[in-house]
């Protein structure tokens, strides 16, 4: 999709979203042409998904709709004005069509009939390089040998397509290409060349110093006292607050996870402390073991499977279930550990764990008698028909913003929205970074902290082991304790302890 707010409509081609035969759980856009008059699938297009079956849908969205695009395009360019123009003009002209729009300016008219908006140029170049990329796999394949196109027959077939894009992209002297297993990373590095460029667009419109909004400090205490409270006065815990809402934003605020990793939570990997702290396992959703006590010992896929469930990141499941997953960095057993950077966060989440543990029982029993089976995720919903099921990221998404409401209701301020103002999710998460960052804790140790897999000029012995991660945040800890600093204030600690 375009980063403009208009976007190029297909014409000549359909993205139908389908399940692979004979390959387990992966959904791909499968790209239909008009060939002769009728829709015929790029078969190419689903062989090359299925040796990246661990890329995410919209990678392959992006890459099907560049393809698509490229032959509404070509097949329009040669109906209306022939084939008379090479193969990289043809490509040429379709960024620029693409970049600058189809209209003629200061009329209505358009020759090619595809009436295509102006785009932004990181739009353009995202397009070009998936075309790149997956003519670079085609070389690989042996499907780069140049087919003529003329007349209104245009391409009599999906591969006489796919080999004209291929020697459209094809970059000089890459013959080479079919005798190495990395092609794509071959075609990446030498389509970075300006020499190599099929069409120089120069710089884009992208910000060069990228800054990370976080969550603002001043709303943190409100949020984490009033912000979930459903029922003020009503004395039941799990009545008078939205609890999987606030230990999910505990984890994101003061755990520094991504988005999606509270969803993959198992009851079994939150484990309460005797001396107050709370230890908090990241598992790889598929490939993880279980970890269950008196369970046979088996990758949580499998055991999934036995319950006719699937691991929340599987494209295709429901919106409701599906909740992605960043390749964060584990350990060998495809672990992280999740650390708190105030021990006030910690006692909050470990307290009300505890609880929700036993609150959960009951939700998972109502669960039980619809469906005959249970399931190992933490966070559940407590609404009607779904009570029981898994929390779903749209579920919290509404509860933050029920959150956002009451306060401004309550309090009369109003609250920003939007990724600029950091009140986003991810949000959160840049606030721990940056609490970290204000006491001074070693940029490699916040990448740790933060499971991310590098940093520039990352190098393996660099590493900081586990033991230092604990010494610097052992350190952090007691001058936040202290001192406070600009992000992690006073109030925000009172909030956590009220």
């Amino acid at each position: 999709m375009s980063d403009s707010k208009l976007a190029p409509v297909a014409s000549h081609h359909v993205i139908a979203k389908q399940k692979v035969g004979g390959v387990s759980s992966l959904v791909v856009p499968a790209l239909y042409i008009e060939v002769g008059g009728k829709p015929t699938l790029v078969t190419n297009l689903i062989r090359y998904f299925t040796v990246y079956p661990l890329r995410s849908y919209d990678w392959r969205r992006k890459t099907a709709r560049a393809v698509g695009l490229f032959y509404d395009f070509s097949k329009s360019h040669i109906e209306t004005r022939g084939n008379k123009i090479s193969h990289r003009d043809m490509v040429r002209a379709f960024a620029l069509a693409y970049l600058n729009g189809t209209v003629t300016p200061g009329s209505s008219e358009d020759a090619l009939g595809l009436y295509w908006p102006p785009s932004s140029i990181k739009a353009v170049k995202g397009a070009v390089s998936s075309l790149q990329r997956f003519t670079s796999w085609c070389a690989g394949e042996g499907i780069t040998s140049s087919e003529a196109v003329s007349g209104y027959g245009v391409f009599p077939s999906e591969r006489s397509f796919i080999r004209y894009l291929s020697t459209a992209m094809k970059i000089k002297d890459m013959s080479f290409l079919g005798y190495t297993s990395k092609t794509g990373d071959v075609a990446k590095r030498l389509s970075g060349k300006a020499v190599n460029k099929i069409v120089d667009l120069g710089t884009s419109t992208d910000a060069t110093v990228k800054t990370a909004k976080y969550f603002p400090s001043w709303l943190v205490p409100d949020l984490i006292t009033e912000g979930f409270i459903v029922r003020p006065g009503v004395e039941v815990l799990h009545e008078r607050e939205d609890l999987a809402a606030k230990m999910i934003t505990l984890l994101m605020m003061f755990g520094a996870v991504r988005m999606s990793e509270p969803f993959h939570l198992w009851f079994n990997d939150v484990i309460p402390q005797v001396d107050g702290s709370c230890k908090i396992i990241l598992q790889h959703p598929s490939d993880a073991q279980t970890n269950l006590p008196y369970e046979k010992k088996i990758i949580r896929k499998a055991y999934l499977a036995e319950r006719g469930l699937q691991p929340r990141d599987v494209d295709g499941l429901p919106k409701t279930l599906y909740a992605g997953w960043k390749d964060l960095a584990v350990d060998q057993s495809l672990q992280a550990p999740v650390h708190f950077i105030h021990g006030s966060a910690e006692v909050l989440f470990r307290e009300m764990f505890i609880y929700y543990l036993r609150y959960r029982e009951h939700l998972i029993e109502s669960y039980k008698e619809r469906t005959n089976t249970t399931h190992p995720w933490l966070f559940v919903s407590k609404h009607g028909d779904t009570t029981g099921s898994p929390y779903s990221i749209d579920s919290y998404k509404k509860a933050l913003e029920r959150a956002y409401k009451r306060l401004e209701r309550r309090k009369g301020y109003t609250i920003p929205r939007g990724k600029n103002a950091g009140t986003t999710p991810h949000g959160m998460r840049h606030f721990a970074g940056q609490s970290l960052s204000d006491a001074g804790v070693d940029s490699k140790v916040v990448q740790r902290l933060l499971h991310q897999r590098s940093i520039f000029s990352q190098q393996t012995y660099t590493e900081p082991s586990d033991q230092r991660i604990s010494d610097e945040l052992d350190k952090a800890r007691r001058k936040l304790n202290d001192e406070g600093s600009l992000t992690l204030t006073n109030q925000i600690v009172e909030a956590l302890e009220a």
